[in-house]
């Protein structure tokens, strides 16, 4: 593992990264060498070898699905969510799907408002329980003040489409059947989960039911037929994503189902965009989904749908879960919440 760290830096040194995101990484990754260390040692080198046919070193460096899901089992048995004693982290279920309440001090008297938000994960990964899948809704929760709902929706291989949209589908569904107005809500997330964001935007209004008021995507994986300039253009820079990890999922989340890439559910990009509502999205330069993004608001634009574009030079993917020291991470929370308290005119 030491030699694989190494490797890490070297690469995060060639990547030309800003000092203070190159060091969050570097310190991020040791992080998690470490946490596998922890797990191997508890679990058993061999007794793992043997449960998963594979060394758990190789696994880890492969990112093999099976260990990775074990591991975070891992992971949520012993490390603290990161968030503060008084927030209410309560899990309920919407019909057999798990949700989790992340809500703030600040929101605990507001009934009214709610954020529901999709986390990121490629369609193959993230939950609920994670500590790194939770920071983000916190932190958005906080900047706003506003309650968050985080949905567990399905995923693949296991779950492939459309089992994840129909969730977050459904999620919203439940929310207007228990009282919240559209108006006062808005549906969010970051990576895939703001792919599934304006797919779940799309669907509804297909479906004829009444949008919410806003919705926001945070470097949204809008294009799964990776027709993106970006893709070739910021190959070089993109420190978390490649195009050949992502067509793996890609391949996964679609599964048998034969759907084309291009359908719109499946990719937004190549939406329809008419009486969409406001959009916030946010993405680096420095990310492979930088061109669809971008291109992507302005189809938008063109199609009348009020949307703001933040564009963060030398930012890798999803950087608003990076370490808050990072002057464009908070300035990134705070424009997300100051977004979210105007859509609802608080």
């Amino acid at each position: 593992m030491k030699a694989h760290f190494q490797d890490v830096v070297k690469f995060l040194e060639r990547s030309k990264l800003r000092s203070d995101v190159k060091e969050n990484y570097i310190q991020n990754n040791l992080a998690m060498i470490e946490n596998v260390e922890a797990y191997i040692k508890e679990i058993g080198r061999d007794n793992i070898k043997r449960d998963l046919n594979i060394d758990p070193y190789e696994a880890y460096i492969k990112q093999d699905p099976k260990f990775m899901r074990h591991y975070s089992y891992f992971i949520i048995k012993t490390t603290k969510l990161p968030f503060p004693d008084d927030v209410n982290t309560e899990i309920i279920n919407i019909g057999k799907v798990p949700a989790r309440w992340i809500i703030v001090p600040e929101a605990k008297e507001d009934h009214e408002h709610v954020l529901l938000h999709l986390h990121g994960g490629a369609y193959v990964g993230g939950s609920i329980k994670m500590p790194g899948n939770v920071l983000l809704p916190y932190r958005v929760g906080n900047a706003s003040k506003i309650p968050v709902l985080m949905l567990n929706y399905g995923l693949a291989p296991k779950r492939p489409y459309p089992v994840g949209l129909n969730d977050s589908v459904n999620a919203y569904k439940w929310l207007l059947s228990e009282g919240y107005k559209p108006e006062n809500i808005i549906i969010w997330g970051g990576s895939a989960g703001g792919g599934l964001t304006i797919a779940t935007l799309l669907k509804l209004r297909d479906l004829g039911q009444l949008l919410p008021k806003a919705a926001i995507g945070l470097s949204p994986w809008l294009d799964l037929a990776f027709e993106g300039e970006s893709y070739n253009s910021r190959k070089e820079k993109d420190v978390v994503l490649t195009h050949e990890g992502l067509a793996l999922s890609a391949e996964m989340y679609i599964g048998a189902s034969g759907i084309d890439p291009h359908d719109p559910y499946v990719s937004p990009f190549y939406a329809d965009l008419h009486d969409l509502p406001s959009l916030l999205i946010e993405v680096g330069d420095w990310e492979v989904f930088y061109s669809e993004d971008t291109q992507f608001v302005q189809r938008a634009k063109e199609t009348g749908v009020n949307v703001t574009l933040n564009v963060y030079p030398d930012m890798p993917h999803v950087h608003q879960n990076l370490d808050l020291a990072i002057p464009e991470v908070q300035q990134s929370i705070d424009r997300i919440g100051n977004f979210i308290r105007k859509q609802f005119s608080l």
